[in-house]
């Protein structure tokens, strides 16, 4: 199972979307009196100072626990190459839906700080979120690979 390509790109995966549950930043917007964190479990916000105002709860570490478990039961279906496809492709669907999402926030910064006038930047969770896209793309490859080739070997029998 995870001498397989796929099973490794799954696994990193599952890697990545556990990190980014735990609260690691994925955007920072600063206003000329506060600053805004943005994480999987919170929007944190700050005073010049960086002293802690004001905690907001963001429950976006549901949707990370969603694609880890989704992800983990691809991994998992390892000799159905059928049902691993079509589940990986639906956590694909869904990862990229919660991309749109995160790409929405960080361009409507204003309405989720108040601010009129701020500046966003990408923390590293973001890259990392990213990473985690890519990583599904790449097993998605490699679960058509494998199915292509069992294709051809039935063809020859």
């Amino acid at each position: 199972m995870i001498q397989r390509i796929q099973s490794i790109f799954l696994l990193s995966t599952i890697v990545v979307l556990v990190i980014l549950s735990f609260g690691t930043p994925l955007l920072s917007f600063q206003s000329l009196e506060f600053n805004y964190v943005l994480s999987a479990t919170s929007l944190k916000k700050f005073d010049a100072n960086e002293i802690l105002v004001q905690t907001d709860s963001i429950p976006f570490y549901i949707v990370s626990l969603g694609l880890i478990i989704l992800t983990f039961f691809s991994m998992i279906l390892y000799k159905n190459l059928k049902r691993q496809l079509s589940l990986v492709r639906l956590t694909t669907l869904l990862y990229f839906i919660a991309m749109v999402a995160l790409g929405f926030i960080s361009f409507l910064g204003n309405y989720f700080t108040g601010e009129e006038q701020h500046t966003t930047s990408y923390s590293f969770g973001f890259y990392f979120f990213i990473i985690g896209f890519i990583l599904l793309l790449l097993a998605s490859s490699g679960i058509k690979k494998d199915k292509k080739l069992i294709e051809s070997v039935d063809r020859i029998r």
